[in-house]
């Protein structure tokens, strides 16, 4: 059973301030936001729109899946974002630095529901900002998720230190680390298995060629 996952109209503005913004490859960065009601409302498969500098160019806001939310007693509560710098904003975006205030719209979406006890997550590429979310959530559960994480070449594989727990499992389309191939090719070896659900997240082509493994008896949220 695949269900689409729809985003909500639900809106609200908010102001944040940089915590941090860490480069953690080139090109890739993370970006910490100081905000409470962010931090304790955003939910895994939400997603903010961030307003990028002062002027009028770029004009539009930017959409961001969560890469985390979190509200820590004796530590700030935060949101982070991961992205790539790809265009005019998400470069703006790379000199951020802590202090510095950012409008935000969020958080926005359906959020994934986290029911069940043995879930089997899929990401490709950048598309595991929203299952990372979601595995810290299953964690805090004491459910440990199984975890199918592809990209093209070991460059573009994202760290993934917080999910220690988890059971991770990555591929690499040249082979460089990990099974050598796509992750829907990795997925079939994994299906059917004792999972209650899949949740997926990735390009638009990795999305479609999935929905065609998954078997039709098993929850599967996109």
């Amino acid at each position: 059973m695949v269900v689409l996952h729809l985003h909500t109209n639900t809106a609200r503005l908010h102001t944040a301030t940089v915590e941090y913004n860490h480069r953690l490859k080139p090109g890739l960065f993370l970006l910490a936001l100081l905000n409470t009601e962010l931090a304790t409302q955003s939910l895994p498969a939400q997603f903010l729109t961030i307003k990028v500098g002062d002027t009028h160019s770029p004009l539009l806001r930017r959409p961001f899946s969560i890469f985390n939310a979190s509200k820590i007693a004796g530590m700030a509560p935060r949101v982070e974002i991961l992205y790539k710098v790809a265009g005019q904003a998400t470069r703006i975006m790379s000199h951020l630095k802590a202090g510095d205030q950012v409008s935000i719209l969020g958080p926005l979406g359906k959020p994934y529901p986290t029911e069940g006890g043995s879930p089997l997550l899929i990401g490709g590429g950048t598309g595991i900002a929203s299952l990372h979310f979601l595995a810290r959530r299953f964690l805090d559960k004491r459910i440990v998720p199984k975890i199918l994480f592809g990209a093209r070449t070991e460059d573009e594989l994202i760290p993934l230190p917080e999910l220690g727990r988890a059971e991770i499992h990555l591929t690499t389309e040249d082979g460089t680390v990990g099974f050598a191939g796509d992750v829907v090719t990795l997925a079939k070896e994994h299906l059917p298995g004792a999972h209650d659900a899949v949740y997926a997240c990735g390009p638009r082509e990795m999305l479609s060629a999935l929905k065609e493994v998954i078997p039709s008896n098993l929850p599967c949220f996109l």
